[in-house]
Parts: C-alpha cells; sequence; structure tokens
C-alpha cells in the first residue's frame, strides 16, 4: 500500500522560478524568505520550513495576482511549470555533459513498498 498522491500541492520554489525567471542567486527556501521578507526561524525543522513556505506562498500570491486562482488550477499550472523548468535546467547541463537527464515530474514522486 502506497501514499495517496498529494493533490493540490503549492511550491513557493516552482512559482517564484516561473514569476521571476531572471532573478540571479540561490532559491532556497531561507533565500525565498529573504525575497519576500518572510521570517524563518529554526530552519530545517518540519514546522518552521512549513510555516515559511506557507507565508512564501502567501507573499507571491499578493505580488502575482494571476496566481490568485483555485488550488487545483495553480497545481495544473506548476507541473507545467516544472516540465519547462527540468527542460531548460537540462539543456543547461547538457553544454557540459550531454547525457545530462533532468526528470520533469512534479510533485515528485516515490515508490514506497510494503517491508
Amino acid at each position: 500500500m502506497g501514499f495517496p498522491l498529494p493533490f493540490p500541492v503549492i511550491d513557493p520554489l516552482v512559482i517564484d522560478k516561473q514569476v521571476d525567471k531572471f532573478r540571479r542567486g540561490k532559491r532556497t527556501l531561507g533565500d525565498l524568505c529573504g525575497v519576500y521578507k518572510v521570517v524563518l526561524d529554526a530552519a530545517h525543522s518540519a514546522a518552521a520550513d512549513a510555516a515559511a513556505a506557507v507565508e512564501v506562498a502567501m507573499c507571491l500570491a499578493k505580488q502575482y495576482p494571476q496566481l490568485q486562482v483555485p488550488a487545483a488550477q495553480l497545481h495544473q499550472m506548476q507541473v507545467s511549470w516544472k516540465a519547462e523548468q527540468a527542460a531548460d535546467f537540462q539543456e543547461w547541463l547538457r553544454r557540459a555533459k550531454p547525457e545530462a537527464v533532468v526528470d520533469p515530474a512534479w510533485p515528485v514522486q516515490q515508490e514506497v513498498s510494503a517491508a
């Protein structure tokens, strides 16, 4: 028995990369918190990271009104955006490593087997 598929998923990283494609720099949760002025206390603890991710997502929705759509629709938009982002990253990687492959699947799915 596996875990249920998550739906809808709101991923601030995928969204940020779409709405601010050309901003330089890293895009870790800590970096996104800095950009959107979100306080991240106790980084790397599940509760703090989840709360910060929600706050970043809310900031993105305020700053980019085109994101203010039903969650299921935003989820589907992110599926397409992530596929495009993966293709762009794969193209960039292949300049140095022609066999590079970047998985476009989003959200990441993992097989869980019963022991």
